[in-house]
């Protein structure tokens, strides 16, 4: 019976974290990570009471879900809810049996500290992430898309142009997280991904562009085109390199690479950006 009940808290802990980490990411705005962090950890606490030979197993398994869960939401910071509940819940273990007032002091500098973590750790990754585009000025280009339309300057709104080719596996993955922003922007802005060229030139690979057309075309909602003197921005720096143009030419932002974690604050500094104009 003892064995039996052991599973169920098992089984309990992994659905408690996973749900907690989910509903703490979507809750912050409401009610402010510091909260929440209170909040579990005062859970922790009543749940030390009844679980104190079992909590750390309950506990450690759980934190696998560090990694998928801050992928999945979009927000690298996510991993720090778990890793949060995870302290809160173990420290409840270790001064379940000292006094509360203790015990909720303790939570308190957890989520002080936490919380500031929280705020930071996005706009760090952004930090590292922008470049510095050379011969910043104005940009003087014009494609023609897969679709036969023409995006250039000038132009009459934004435009972000996304270069990539078919070697790079995040060029991929940012193409979705521009799906979604083309969503929620509406007609704010041109979107183009563009097909850089660094090699042999275009007669050698255009048809490289062309075979991942068919597939890039049929799996994302975005437009493409190819760029055969790959010049508009800093080839040192790799794929995916992302650069927001203004309507008369003038980059006004430009970052390379890209990290699934920190997409929403990747979006809203795009959404920023475009809101100028």
């Amino acid at each position: 019976m003892k064995n039996k009940m052991n599973y169920i808290a098992f089984g309990l802990g992994l659905i408690w974290f996973a749900v907690m980490s989910l509903l703490n990411s979507y809750a912050d705005p409401f009610l402010g990570f510091f909260l929440n962090i209170v909040f579990a950890g005062l859970i922790g606490l009543i749940a030390a009471k009844f679980f104190k030979n079992t909590l750390s197993l309950i506990l450690l398994f759980p934190l696998l879900l560090i990694a998928f869960i801050a992928v999945i939401i979009g927000n690298i910071s996510a991993s720090y809810i778990p890793i949060s509940i995870f302290i809160a819940f173990q420290l409840a273990r270790y001064l379940s049996n000292k006094r509360w007032s203790v015990s909720f002091i303790c939570l308190l500098i957890i989520g002080i500290g936490l919380s500031f973590s929280y705020g930071v750790l996005p706009k760090y990754y952004l930090f590292l992430q922008e470049t510095t585009k050379k011969g910043e000025g104005i940009l003087s280009f014009e494609y023609t898309t897969n679709s036969g339309s023409v995006v250039g300057t000038p132009s009459d709104k934004p435009i972000i142009l996304e270069f990539w080719n078919s070697r790079c596996n995040s060029c991929f993955r940012k193409m979705k997280m521009l799906e979604e922003l083309q969503e929620q922007i509406n007609n704010k802005c041109y979107i183009l991904c563009v097909y850089a060229d660094f090699e042999d030139g275009v007669n050698k690979n255009l048809p490289k562009y062309s075979t991942s057309l068919i597939w890039a075309q049929n799996k994302y909602n975005l437009s493409f085109a190819y760029d055969s003197l790959y010049y508009h921005y800093n080839k040192e720096l790799g794929l995916p390199q992302t650069i927001i143009v203004a309507p008369n030419g003038k980059i006004l932002y430009s970052d390379v690479g890209y990290i699934p974690g920190n997409k929403k604050a990747i979006m809203e500094k795009y959404k920023s950006v475009i809101n100028q104009y």
